[in-house]
């Protein structure tokens, strides 16, 4: 456990993110497209170079994306598929003009420090077999399911889904969603609001895609994953049915634990405020690393993952710092594997048939891949002291 996370980042990057995560984790892994570059600051970059050349931190650029494809019939009846875009060379890539017929990266105008960090930046190719691996999962209808129940209960956890009807239909262009939803009415109830949209035909495949991605590119690092709760449930989800069907077992099995730090300091929130502070983070991550080899091999041992925490922040400027809330979902299945590999109930040994991308995660996890995962966003209210 902590030692490496992969982050997939399609949003800006937050530094102070990034921060935080390199406080318990041994190498962060940062998985962005060029036009994210652009984000990082000047005045950052040098401790960044830095964090790269010790070892700390990877930053990935994506050479090609995955994305909804989506063509409409009617009003109201969509089909969608899943595409991996064209793969673009690198670092050609980075000085892509953008919509304003800028540079994205303009080379001339940057420092010698900048320059510098281009050589550092790593290329990320997306395989082709994540499309079909993505179709897949939209053709199992009793996860979509459970994807649509666990989406609502995070808005509205009272909600009566009981009477929904639903099911991905396979078309020659894509998949129809076949469904007695009222999207619109779905929505305002769940919001509150007539225009503000949390779901439909569309997001419900960007969902399904997203984590299956996650968990590709997480199994590929062989690191823990950083997400938000949906993905978090999704992941979940398809790791434990894994296990249900490669072992004896007749109960459902639960391969995670959540683990709640409640009294974690809101070093992100503080960061993103005083980003000068930043540069400060060596100091501390550089104290962190007496000890994190009592986290590398850790299981679940809550205590110890608070008594690294207060002693890696003790006597610092993170101390002063107001609380959060961090949440972790911790997997737990590696003694359910080794107990079926050595009683011959693996699934390899039965006969049960897994789809490509479980018998690929099945692989990973024989191998030793912990997906644990680290719950982004979750129940921080800032507490102040």
């Amino acid at each position: 456990m902590f030692d490496k996370i992969c982050i997939e980042l399609n949003s800006p990057i937050d530094i102070g993110m990034i921060a935080e995560y390199l406080l318990f984790y041994k190498r962060v892994i940062l998985v962005i497209g060029y036009n994210r570059v652009y984000d990082l600051k000047e005045k950052h970059l040098e401790t960044i170079i830095e964090l790269i050349k010790l070892e700390k931190l990877e930053i990935h650029i994506r050479t090609n994306y995955i994305g909804v494809k989506t063509r409409a019939f009617t009003s109201s009846y969509r089909a969608h598929d899943v595409v991996l875009g064209k793969e673009e060379k690198y670092p050609d890539l980075l000085f892509k003009k953008t919509n304003n017929n800028k540079l994205n990266w303009n080379i001339d105008n940057r420092s010698h420090v900048a320059k510098e960090l281009i050589n550092y930046l790593k290329p990320l190719s997306l395989d082709k077999d994540i499309e079909d691996f993505v179709r897949v999962d939209l053709m199992e209808n009793e996860y979509i399911s459970y994807f649509i129940n666990e989406f609502i209960k995070q808005y509205k956890p009272q909600y009566n889904t009981d009477n929904l009807q639903f099911e991905f239909v396979k078309h020659e262009n894509g998949f129809a969603f076949e469904t007695n939803i009222d999207f619109n009415r779905l929505n305002k109830e769940l919001t509150d609001s007539d225009s503000y949209r949390i779901i439909d035909t569309g997001s419900i495949v960007h969902y399904i895609h997203q984590a299956r991605e996650r968990m590709y590119l997480s199994a590929k690092f062989s690191s823990e994953i950083c997400t938000d709760n949906v993905s978090t449930s999704l992941i979940k989800k398809r790791v434990n049915d894994i296990f249900s069907k490669t072992t004896r077992s007749k109960n459902n099995i639960e391969s995670f634990n959540d683990f709640i730090l409640d009294d974690a300091f809101a070093i992100s929130k503080y960061i993103n405020n005083n980003e000068d502070k930043f540069n400060d983070l060596l100091k501390v991550v550089e104290k962190s690393e007496r000890f994190k080899e009592w986290l590398t091999n850790l299981d679940s041992d809550n205590d110890l993952i608070r008594e690294y925490h207060k002693a890696v922040t003790k006597e610092t400027w993170i101390d002063k710092l107001p609380n959060k809330s961090i949440r972790w979902a911790i997997f737990t299945g590696g003694g359910i594997m080794i107990d079926s590999l050595l009683t011959g109930g693996l699934a390899t040994t039965i006969g049960v048939t897994l789809s490509a991308a479980d018998g690929l995660c099945l692989d990973y996890l024989i191998k030793g891949w912990k997906p644990n995962i680290f719950i982004e966003n979750e129940l921080a209210n800032f507490i102040e002291k």
